[in-house]
């Protein structure tokens, strides 16, 4: 079920290394945020997202480097 948020959102991930393209879309398939992030392949690191601005709703997050995609779904409440 998707993680409900109200001013920030925490993506915590393993193991990835070098850069990443990060994609918030909300459900009408608009992005509503998008960013270019650089990882530096500690075995865990975090991202938070100022997320106070959004409407209330379901979002689709989606972080893609050149090996993976990750993806989560996430409610602004």
């Amino acid at each position: 079920s998707p993680n409900p948020a109200q001013n920030n959102a925490t993506l915590t991930l393993s193991n990835l290394n070098g850069n990443a393209d990060l994609t918030i879309t909300g459900m009408d398939g608009k992005i509503v945020y998008s960013s270019a992030i650089v990882f530096s392949g500690d075995a865990e690191q975090s991202v938070r997202l100022d997320v106070s601005g959004f409407s209330k709703g379901l979002y689709l997050v989606k972080l893609q480097n050149e090996t993976r995609v990750f993806t989560a779904r996430f409610i602004v409440e």
